[in-house]
């Protein structure tokens, strides 16, 4: 599943969203908040869209994002998505706590 395989930024955009699941967000303000760039991050949003995952809808001239909740393996990815983000954030937790090591999970 290509959803799984890829960039860092789109481990970082999964993420986020499926830990913000009922937000909405521009494709600029996404960039601000995972500090990417506004093309890659809106190359990445119509991937995801166009595979289903994501939804949209315009305000203005601007598309607002969202998780779509029907996408047949919405609850599996969340389920793989906060087992994965708990891990790496338990390794960091753990890494911090002992001087000689400065970085855990690859960050």
């Amino acid at each position: 599943m290509f959803l799984l395989q890829g960039s860092k930024l789109r481990k970082k955009l999964l993420t986020h969203l499926f830990h913000h699941a009922d937000e909405q967000y521009y494709v600029r303000e996404l960039a601000a908040l995972l500090v990417e760039d506004a093309g890659n991050m809106s190359n990445e949003l119509a991937k995801l869209y166009k595979e289903g995952l994501l939804s949209f809808k315009t305000k203005g001239n601007t598309k607002l994002y969202s998780l779509d909740k029907k996408y047949p393996l919405h609850n599996e990815l969340k389920k793989l998505i906060h087992k994965s983000a708990g891990a790496e954030g338990g390794l960091k937790r753990l890494a911090g706590a002992h001087p000689g090591i400065s970085s855990a999970a690859g960050g």
